[in-house]
């Protein structure tokens, strides 16, 4: 216990502030101007279509199916530019499913 009191000096010292009690007690009829924040004006934010999650749909990545070179590169573009991408029609057998539910 020692110890940790002994961190804690090498931290700095921090403002002596009145509990939420002791303030309440006081009856005051203003905010302390320690705890009022000047407005702050925010930027508008916009919605970009780009920064939407890629998604990448599994079945298309078969060999010889309709849309699979679009699908690759959309894949691929994925990895490059996001680091991850959301499944989309993945192909799991049941009992590869089930197997894992039971195995537990």
């Amino acid at each position: 216990m020692g110890r940790e009191v002994d961190r804690r000096k090498d931290l700095g010292g921090s403002l002596p502030v009145e509990n939420v009690q002791a303030l309440a007690s006081k009856n005051l009829k203003d905010v302390p101007s320690r705890y009022i924040r000047p407005q702050v004006q925010f930027d508008e934010v916009s919605i970009d279509e780009s920064l939407h999650i890629p998604v990448i749909d599994m079945s298309k990545l078969v060999a010889d199916q309709l849309g699979q070179q679009d699908e690759l590169a959309k894949l691929h573009l994925a990895c490059k530019e996001w680091g991850f991408f959301l499944v989309q029609s993945l192909p799991i057998l049941f009992n590869l499913i089930h197997y894992r539910f039971i195995s537990f």
